[in-house]
């Protein structure tokens, strides 16, 4: 009897081990409907020109010659009349200066203008950035493509895009773009607040690796899981939110969205710090609608989160999956395998561990006689005069 209350213990207990706890063999969450994401997600190339402005030897100042740099970002939109957001410091030109100025410095080295020891903290603080005229801004250009293969209602091959707002990186790093003329763009909804830590996020957007291995306008999204680690404030008051999904470069302006497709921040900054990993930032979604408003664009309000059905798939449209980190009332074939494995090893255990309890090995055969007047029970337990059962096994005694 008591065996088999040892049996169904251990079954029931490998049975919740297997299938009570979610959290530990948990199946893909809901996917996210990436077809319809992926038409409202734009590719930017970002043409900077100017010259840099430079103090000579004899206290007098000069200026190269005309400079080009070429840049990728991500935008999506958020209207259906083609304003587009995108971060901040892809538009910035605050964010180029240095690379204006590492450009001017090979220029005037290769020409024989600037020689011997080079201190760059010096050039970095005393050269100028500037466009057409002394004291301007370089000029910048920035167009939008979208590969054909995303089907979207709007064609969008290399379409110039004006430059409505900036908030550079330490104000909130967005930017307002806008394609004048143009309608039926499809927009991504906001998300009313900012996620939870552990929410499941898709950052999305077009690596820059990915221009060297095709031309841009053929160039499809990069869709990178992950979810939410940390909420943070900087220095300047300004929140952000840690994500664990990969923004590498040329995502920078792309949207990272919840399970239902909502933006829940604009891909912002990744860092890297020499033995602690990579950490990547989005901006909050609600200064995200607090500046959309500000300049005349009422998002989309946001869209319920869908609920996983039977099969762990969100509907409607064509998905792509992400982190597996929530649960699904499906286990896969391996799962199954492993909890037979667990059955029958608690089984296994339990009666063993049985066994070994009510059916202890004899006591060893030792030459040193039985002591006269002690109760011996049939495996070798020595108990005290008078003891009807044996204090060890239970079983019934001898006296000697």
């Amino acid at each position: 009897m008591r065996s088999l209350r040892w049996l169904v213990t251990s079954v029931i207990a490998a049975i919740v081990l297997l299938f009570g706890s979610s959290s530990a063999y948990a199946a893909p969450h809901a996917s996210i409907d990436s077809a319809t994401i992926e038409k409202s997600v734009v590719s930017l190339t970002i043409n900077w020109s100017g010259k840099v402005r430079y103090p000579t030897n004899n206290n007098g100042e000069d200026v190269t010659d005309a400079i080009d740099l070429k840049g990728h970002c991500t935008g999506f939109f958020v209207s259906k009349d083609g304003d587009i957001v995108t971060a901040g410091h892809c538009v910035d030109p605050e964010e180029v200066k240095i690379s204006f100025i590492n450009a001017a410095i090979k220029h005037l080295q290769e020409d024989g203008r600037l020689t011997g020891t080079i201190d760059k903290d010096y050039i970095y603080q005393n050269w100028t950035p500037e466009g057409a005229s002394k004291g301007s801004q370089p000029l910048v250009q920035v167009r939008v493509s979208q590969a054909d293969d995303v089907n979207a209602p709007v064609s969008m091959n290399d379409r110039p895009a004006q430059i409505i707002a900036v908030d550079p990186s330490n104000q909130g790093d967005v930017a307002l773009l806008k394609l004048s003329g143009v309608t039926g763009t499809v927009p991504l909804a906001v998300a009313a607040q900012a996620p939870a830590i552990g929410t499941p996020v898709t950052s999305v957007g077009f690596p820059a690796i990915l221009n060297t291995e095709q031309d841009v306008p053929n160039q499809r999204a990069s869709f990178k899981s992950g979810e939410v680690s940390s909420v943070q404030t900087t220095d300047d008051g300004i929140p952000r939110i840690e994500v664990s999904s990969e923004l590498s470069h040329g995502m920078s302006g792309g949207p990272t969205v919840d399970l239902a497709g909502n933006v829940v921040g604009v891909n912002s900054r990744g860092f890297t710090s020499t033995g602690q990993g990579a950490f990547n930032f989005i901006t909050d979604p609600g200064r995200l609608t607090s500046y959309l408003t500000a300049h005349g664009v009422t998002a989309n309000a946001p869209r319920a989160t869908v609920a996983p059905s039977a099969s762990g798939q969100a509907s409607p449209g064509p998905v792509v999956s992400v982190a597996p980190v929530s649960s699904d009332s499906s286990p896969s074939g391996a799962m199954i395998a492993l909890g037979v494995v667990v059955v029958l090893a608690a089984i296994g255990g339990g009666l063993f561990f049985r066994n070994r309890q009510a059916r202890p090995a004899p006591a060893a055969v030792v030459s040193t006689p039985v002591a006269s007047g002690t109760a011996l029970c049939s495996y070798g337990h020595f108990n005290l005069v008078g003891a009807q059962f044996c204090s060890t096994c239970g079983t019934a005694l001898k006296t000697t």
